[in-house]
């Protein structure tokens, strides 16, 4: 099952098939960071691998240090650093299996 961890420790976060990341009330994912956009990010399960799309943010997103063009969907691995705004918190996926169901 797909989960990502802040830090890389702690708490491993499930994924959906298709996770919301923002600070908006609807998100899957929500991160109470003024750096975050309200509808941040997508994270998704494409059938054989993870992918995240940002969402026109304001501060952007990191994968690896990197930042993401917006608006495509970029393959993620297992290992994978992801930043959304605020980037001294960085999320790690530390499972890159279907979610559940899926």
């Amino acid at each position: 099952m797909g989960r990502i961890s802040a830090n890389g420790v702690g708490f491993k976060i499930p994924l959906q098939s298709v996770t919301s990341v923002g600070r908006g009330d609807d998100c899957a994912l929500r991160l109470a960071y003024r750096e975050v956009s309200a509808n941040h990010a997508e994270i998704r399960w494409s059938g054989d691998h993870w992918e995240l799309r940002d969402l026109e943010s304001s501060n952007g997103t990191l994968i690896n240090d990197e930042v993401v063009e917006t608006g495509t969907w970029h393959p993620l691995e297992e290992g994978d650093w992801i930043a959304f705004g605020h980037f001294q918190i960085r999320y790690r996926l530390v499972d890159d299996g279907p979610p559940k169901g899926g």
